[in-house]
C-alpha cells in the first residue's frame, strides 16, 4: 500500500460520494456500505499518516509495523480497497434497479401512446381534444 493507491481510493470514494447525492436516498443500502468506505479510507489515511510519522533509520522496527498497519487499512479484510468495492457494488445495484424500473415505465408508455394514437385514428376528429 502507498499514496498512490490511497489516492485512487480516494477519488473512487469521491465518485461514489457523486453517485450517492444523485441518485441515493437516505438509508439506502448504498448510502450505508459508502459510510463504511468513507470510515476505512479515514482509517487507511491515519495509518498512512502514522507511517509518515516515523523516522525509518530511528526506529525501524515500528516503521515496518506501522506499514504493515497501513497495508492492512488499505487491502485487509476490512481495508479501504474492499470498502470501496463494496459500495461500488452497492451503488451499481441501486442504480440497475432504478435504471430498469425508468425502462418498464418508458415501455408502457410507448404502449399506451400507441394505443391513444390508434384511438385517436380510428374515432378522432381534426381538432377535437383527444387529438390534441
Amino acid at each position: 500500500a502507498d499514496k498512490k493507491q490511497l489516492a485512487v481510493l480516494r477519488e473512487e470514494l469521491d465518485h461514489l460520494r457523486h453517485r450517492q447525492a444523485s441518485a441515493g436516498s437516505d438509508g439506502d443500502d448504498a448510502g450505508k456500505a459508502l459510510a463504511e468506505a468513507e470510515a476505512a479510507v479515514a482509517a487507511a489515511e491515519a495509518a498512512l499518516a502514522k507511517v509518515d510519522g516515523i523516522d525509518r533509520a530511528d526506529d525501524t522496527a515500528a516503521w515496518r509495523a506501522a506499514l504493515v498497519e497501513l497495508t492492512e487499512a488499505v487491502t485487509g479484510g476490512g481495508g479501504a480497497a474492499g470498502a470501496i468495492g463494496a459500495a461500488s457494488k452497492a451503488a451499481d445495484l441501486r442504480d440497475a434497479s432504478s435504471t430498469a424500473g425508468a425502462q418498464d415505465l418508458l415501455d408502457n408508455s410507448k404502449a399506451l401512446f400507441g394505443h391513444l394514437k390508434a384511438r385517436n385514428a380510428r374515432y378522432g376528429r381534426e381538432g377535437d381534444d383527444g387529438m390534441q
